[in-house]
Parts: C-alpha cells; sequence; structure tokens
C-alpha cells in the first residue's frame, strides 16, 4: 500500500522566491502595489524582491510573510 503524502513534504515543495504574478495571484495584490513598496524603500532588492534574468521580478515568500506579520502586529499596537 502506497503511504499518504504528509503536509510536511508539501511545505518542502514550497518556494522561496516566485515570480511577481504568482505572488499577485496567491495574495491578491497588484504589481503595481509591490512596484510602490520598492520604490519607496518599504521593500528592498535583493531582500523582498529581486530582479533576475530577463527583468523578471521575483519576491521572496518568506521575507513578504515576515514583513506582513510585522504590519499586522504594529496595526495592534497601542497608540
Amino acid at each position: 500500500m502506497k503511504p499518504e503524502p504528509t503536509t510536511a513534504g508539501a511545505a518542502a515543495l514550497e518556494y522561496r522566491w516566485v515570480l511577481l504574478a504568482e505572488h499577485c495571484r496567491r495574495t491578491g495584490e497588484t504589481p503595481q502595489t509591490v512596484h510602490t513598496r520598492r520604490k519607496r524603500g518599504i521593500w528592498l532588492d535583493g531582500k523582498h524582491t529581486m530582479l533576475a534574468t530577463k527583468k523578471r521580478l521575483y519576491v521572496n515568500v518568506e521575507e513578504y510573510n515576515k514583513w506582513i506579520e510585522n504590519q499586522a502586529r504594529l496595526r495592534c499596537q497601542p497608540a
């Protein structure tokens, strides 16, 4: 009998860097939102994003998750 796939195996197949279009599909953000964050220095090239061959923009999923969690914490802090 063949073993069932585990969620740990699925997590191992996830990518650290995804193309901008895939990031937008997963999060609902627009490409313009990502480009604006880069332009304003909110996201840093080499950390949050990377411009690779053929000028294709990649987004670091791990850093995006850290950034979004930090944004949530900042909103929850008392003024």
